[in-house]
């Protein structure tokens, strides 16, 4: 028979085995507890994982989705490029044709202006050398027209206190007789000179007068202008008829209108002492009127005065060129008015 004491060994033995199984059990229980937690940890990881692997996907997608997207926009927009690039370069070609055809044309114009320029130019020259010889041709013939009436003067004068003064000068000669010429030319101190020498060109004859009426006389004097009438013209002058009417010394030379600036003038004369054998010529033009003085460009001198001033395109007797003295200083270029003087 089995004792009290062992049977209080074998329930302990029984106690402490169902304590270790209970241990173990709880052991196990809880190594099944961990387990199940780490599993379902894994899991939830897993899943996690996996929803983060698809919403990578579909962001890639949607990556792969924006870059189709940009690269057909690329596409595009290169196609568009291209078909700009392409129209520019055309239109670029064509601007640079339009603008050497306009170059060309441009050349073709400028050569034409060229020629019309030369044209023009070589128009102008030969106007201008025609207006020149025909001026040339005008003046020539006004100068050998008015040549024979334009007179040389030289007068002396012997005053008692023994001085002797003589001057030279010149005139113009009206009809047959009558000389148109400068106060100053023929008079002295107010005196009229003891002898004059009158000679117009290719006249082998000359009139000397004396201060007595038998051989001249003042006409008229108003100033300093003169008109003496000759009482012994020579026959050269005798054959110069034209300058007087029937009624006497009226002059049909001079010009029926005033001269204006501007106006062609010819100063005709002996400017140097001595120089009888011929006239000198020298033209300008009216630069303006201080009466009864026209203003002129013509140069004169003194033995101009008295000689005739022509106006060039009314071909008429304007008035006597005069050598004046303003102040002590000689002032040239004065063409005494002839309508102003006379009668």
């Amino acid at each position: 028979m089995i004792s009290e004491q062992e049977k209080k060994h074998m329930l302990s033995r029984g106690f402490a085995r169902s304590f270790l199984l209970a241990g173990a059990l709880i052991v196990l229980l809880a190594l099944a507890a961990a387990g199940y937690q780490g599993v379902n940890t894994l899991t939830n990881k897993w899943q996690e994982r996996i929803i983060a692997e698809k919403e990578f996907r579909v962001a890639l997608k949607a990556q792969e989705l924006l870059l189709e997207d940009a690269r057909e926009k690329i596409e595009e927009l290169r196609t568009e490029l291209e078909g700009t690039r392409k129209k520019t370069s055309e239109e670029t070609t064509g601007i640079i044709k339009k603008l050497e055809k306009e170059a060309e044309k441009r050349a073709l114009t400028e050569n034409e202006r060229e020629r019309e320029k030369d044209a023009t130019q070589k128009k102008l020259l030969e106007l201008e050398t025609d207006l020149i010889q025909s001026k040339q041709k005008e003046l020539t013939a006004i100068i050998k027209k008015w040549r024979p009436r334009i007179m040389h003067i030289e007068c002396q004068w012997r005053f008692t206190n023994g001085r002797v003064v003589e001057k030279t000068g010149s005139g113009f000669l009206f009809g047959t007789t009558f000389v148109a010429t400068n106060t100053h030319v023929v008079e002295e101190e107010d005196t009229l000179p003891q002898t004059c020498t009158f000679v117009i060109p290719d006249d082998s004859s000359r009139v000397v007068i004396s201060g007595d009426t038998d051989t001249a006389r003042v006409v008229t004097k108003k100033g300093d202008f003169t008109l003496i009438e000759l009482k012994n013209p020579t026959a050269r002058m005798k054959e110069l008829s034209l300058g007087t009417s029937s009624q006497g010394a009226i002059p049909l030379l001079s010009c029926a209108r005033k001269a204006s600036p501007g106006d062609l003038v010819v100063i005709l004369g002996y400017p140097n002492i001595g120089a009888e054998n011929d006239i000198t010529a020298t033209e300008g033009i009216i630069s303006g009127y201080e009466d009864p003085y026209y203003i002129t460009s013509a140069k004169l001198e003194r033995g101009n005065s008295g000689g005739a001033a022509i106006a060039v395109a009314s071909d008429c007797y304007l008035g006597i060129p005069t050598f004046v003295r303003v102040g002590g200083i000689e002032s040239l270029g004065r063409i005494l008015d002839f309508a102003k003087v006379y009668p």
